[in-house]
Order: C-alpha cells, then structure tokens, then sequence
C-alpha cells in the first residue's frame, strides 16, 4: 500500500492509525492492516543489556599455549575476566578491577591446560558475556 497510513504519532513511536487512515479494514482478516497492537505497560526496556562491554574476538583461535583476549569498554565499569572450562569451573582470572574506556588486551597462557575447548567470562554489572576459545596443542 503507498497510501500513508495516517498513525497517529509515528515520532514518538505511537503507532495507532488515525480515524480515516486508508488502512482500516484493508487486512487480510479485515482487521486494520497496519496497525500494530499496542499497550503501555510502563517498563522501560532500553536498557535490557548495557553494551558498556564489549568481547571480542580472540586471536589466534583455535591456539597453542597462548592466545590475546580483547575486552572493548564503552564507560568506566567494574569487570572480572575469566577462564572457564567446558564444565563451568573457572580455572583462571585474567582481570578483577575497574576498567577505563577503551580498548583492553589480556594474554592467556595456556601451556598448563589441556586441549580443549574453554571460555572467556566477562562479568559486569550483574551481566557476562563469554566467548569460546579452542586450545590445540
């Protein structure tokens, strides 16, 4: 349809069709094509996961007795960097403190552990992201 749909205020993201908006009765099942349900319920989602932190990738992946673990900070925050084995245990930490904003690089030694694949746990804020890496040796 290329005819505007008339909401009745698509800036702020309110998007009910206005009374005389073609759209009305045109759906499939009759109903207003267009229109999206909608209900005010009050909870405020933007900030469902802070994207303060950010992990990624890991070079080289898949590694022999070491490898880089970059950690990119949006804001200042309190993070902890782990190693974490395919059961869950951590068996080592990279990084307990705060972070300033940039670009952070951890080396992994790995030459004690086991081929196998492992993760690297970052945890803020009540929040962890984690990222799998492969040891090869």
């Amino acid at each position: 349809m290329e005819l505007d749909p008339l909401f009745v205020d698509q800036p702020n993201k309110n998007y009910h069709l206005r009374d005389g908006s073609p759209c009305i009765g045109t759906g499939r099942y009759g109903d207003d094509m267009g229109a999206l349900p909608f209900e005010n319920t009050g909870i405020d989602d933007t900030e469902s996961l802070p994207e303060t932190v950010f992990l990624l990738t890991n070079y080289p992946n898949p590694f022999n007795a070491a490898t880089n673990i970059v950690v990119g900070i949006g804001e200042p925050a309190s993070v902890n960097i782990s190693i974490v084995n395919i059961l869950g245990q951590r068996i080592e930490t990279l990084y307990a403190g705060n972070l300033e904003v940039g670009r952070h690089v951890y080396n992994w030694e790995a030459h004690r552990q086991t081929s196998g694949i492992y993760f690297a746990v970052v945890s803020f804020n009540g929040f962890t992201k984690s990222l799998k890496v492969a040891l090869l040796k």
